[in-house]
């Protein structure tokens, strides 16, 4: 499902929208849109934890994440690894 937006730009929350649409519809979220601006490293860090810890383990949420004009490649990076270590912590598990 890809028709609603998270916040930043939106109100449904990751957690509320898996809860709305039941257990046979996975959610794709916009990672550049939702940790908002990249000047406070720490604050986007904790975003995307929130986020990806908000949805829960299942597998019915997928984080988009490309590259954008206003974003270095070190900030993608940055992005990713965020992400990375979300995942790490929800699973247990390294990710490669």
């Amino acid at each position: 499902m890809h028709g609603f937006t998270i916040p930043l730009i939106g109100d449904v929350k990751a957690a509320e929208g898996l809860e709305l649409l039941g257990d046979r519809i996975g959610i794709m979220a916009g990672l550049h849109q939702s940790v908002g601006p990249m000047d406070d490293l720490g604050a986007v860090r904790r975003s995307i934890h929130h986020m990806i810890r908000e949805a829960g383990s299942g597998g019915r949420f997928i984080v988009g994440l490309s590259g954008f004009p206003d974003r270095t490649r070190e900030q993608t990076r940055f992005a990713v690894e965020c992400c990375r270590e979300a995942g790490e912590t929800m699973s247990g598990e390294t990710c490669t």
